[in-house]
């Protein structure tokens, strides 16, 4: 959470309080994401061992059995490190920025997408667990705001009752002014 009490230039006696939220999915999801990867593929790199060992003699007329295991123990290990890669980027740049004001949901590795989501009206804000989510405090929220006819998804985020009070409260948006506006890259 950032919160700046700053003076605006023009008045002098009203603080501008302006706050954001930023919200990346839980590190519960990206643990268990990696550790079904790593499952994976000691499963594909056991396969791989017997199915050489299977065909073991036909196969060492050609190539040595040496070379062949080291060969499948490289190529697993290469798909290893860009699925771990490729989930680790997928979690690091999906992020939620509740502001007071708006939701933005950044996303993107090399082209950023940005999606502004309005809260001024909202109807209502739905949190969704499942057992591993209430065990971890992780959920997802639902957003609806009846003026744009859309729901903003946050899945899987880490204490998701506390951020729908933050998204729901009607006090911190009555007296928390968001200065400045936020300007758009």
């Amino acid at each position: 959470m950032k919160a700046t009490g700053q003076k605006p230039k023009n008045q002098t006696n009203a603080p501008v309080c302006s706050y954001s939220y930023n919200l990346r999915q839980s590190i519960v999801i990206l643990i268990f994401n990696l550790l079904m990867l790593e499952l994976v593929l000691s499963l594909v790199s056991m396969a791989v061992i017997l199915l050489i060992n299977a065909y073991l003699s036909e196969v060492s007329q050609f190539v040595s059995p040496q070379i062949l295991l080291i060969a499948g123990g490289l190529t697993v290990q290469i798909i290893n490190i860009f699925f771990v890669s490729y989930i680790v980027l997928w979690w690091a740049n999906l992020e939620y920025i509740i502001m007071p004001y708006e939701i933005i949901e950044e996303n993107g590795i090399i082209r950023i997408v940005e999606t502004a989501f309005s809260t001024e009206r909202i109807e209502t804000v739905k949190v969704s667990q499942n057992l591993w989510g209430r065990i971890f405090n992780y959920g997802t929220l639902i957003v609806y705001n009846p003026v744009l006819k859309a729901d903003l998804t946050l899945f899987n985020i880490p204490a998701p009752y506390k951020y729908a009070e933050i998204i729901e409260s009607r006090e911190a948006k009555e007296t928390v002014r968001f200065f400045p506006k936020r300007e758009y890259k």
